[in-house]
């Protein structure tokens, strides 16, 4: 997980981004590599994203987010 000197929001968004991204992409039945083409990335990096690693950029976020048809709300846990 993501830990360096960063604010407790910061974390909790880094918590929830990875698991809302894992479990949506395996609903939409998309492996790592279909996704990380949609959105223009190499599948190491939707790993990473998944795992926790690393937060997207901006960009990838909105790009996850059509290519999931879900918000960029949900994706960040500000939603249901």
């Amino acid at each position: 997980m993501i830990k360096a000197c960063y604010s407790k929001d910061y974390l909790e968004l880094a918590e929830s981004f990875p698991d809302r991204l894992l479990i949506t992409r395996r609903k939409r039945k998309l492996t790592q590599e279909a996704l990380a083409d949609k959105i223009g990335t190499h599948k190491t990096n939707v790993c990473k994203y998944e795992k926790g690693y690393m937060l997207p950029p901006v960009i990838h976020v909105i790009r996850i987010a059509d290519a999931l048809n879900v918000s960029v709300d949900y994706l960040l846990g500000r939603s249901k």
